[in-house]
C-alpha cells in the first residue's frame, strides 16, 4: 500500500485530484485499501480452499478470515502512514523493502515461534504479522506457543488505529 499510495501522491498526482473532488478523506482510504485486498483476493481464494479441503472446520475458516481482515487493516494503516513521509517514489520504494523484511522474514511468520530464542519472543511480539500468523496458526490446530497476552495485541492495535482514524 505504501509503494503505490506514494506513485498515486508523487508521479501520477492521483491524491491532489482526490483531494479536489467532493471524496472524503475516510472514502479514499478505504477504496486504496479495498483495491489492495482485491489484488490479493485470488491468493486468498486459493488459500481457504486448500484450508476447505484438507478438513478446517468452517468455525476455523470464519477465524482466519477475521485474521486476515485484522492484517490487512493493520498493514494498510502502515502503509498510509510511511507513505506520508515518502518523499519520492524511489524512498518509498526503499521503504517499503525495509518494512517488508520487518513484518515478513524476521518474525516467525514463516516458520514456527518455537525456533526463536525466548529472549527474542517478546521482540517479535510487538509485530502484527506475529500475532496474525499464531492467530492463523491457531486456528489451523497449529501449536502457536505464543503467550495469550502476547495474542491479544494485534487487537488492541487495530483498536488503536480505528479510534485515531475515527479521531
Amino acid at each position: 500500500v505504501g509503494t503505490d499510495l506514494a506513485t498515486y501522491k508523487i508521479q501520477n498526482k492521483f491524491q491532489d485530484m482526490a483531494i479536489a473532488s467532493p471524496v472524503s478523506p475516510l472514502t479514499y482510504m478505504f477504496g486504496v485499501a479495498i483495491s489492495e485486498l482485491i489484488f490479493g483476493s485470488p491468493a486468498l481464494l486459493v488459500l481457504f480452499a486448500l484450508m476447505a479441503i484438507h478438513g478446517a472446520a468452517i468455525g476455523s475458516l470464519f477465524l482466519a478470515l477475521g485474521v486476515v481482515l485484522l492484517l490487512w487493516v493493520a498493514t494498510t494503516a502502515i502503509g498510509f502512514f510511511f507513505s506520508a513521509f515518502a518523499p519520492n517514489t524511489q524512498n518509498a520504494f526503499v521503504i517499503n523493502g525495509f518494512i517488508t523484511t520487518i513484518l515478513s522474514v524476521l518474525p516467525p511468520v514463516y516458520y514456527s515461534i518455537t525456533l526463536l530464542p525466548s529472549y527474542l519472543v517478546p521482540l517479535a511480539a510487538i509485530l502484527p504479522t506475529t500475532e496474525a500468523s499464531s492467530l492463523f496458526q491457531g486456528t489451523l490446530g497449529l501449536a502457536s506457543d505464543l503467550p495469550r497476552p502476547m495474542s491479544s495485541r494485534l487487537w488492541n492495535e487495530i483498536a488503536l488505529v480505528n479510534a485515531s482514524v475515527g479521531a
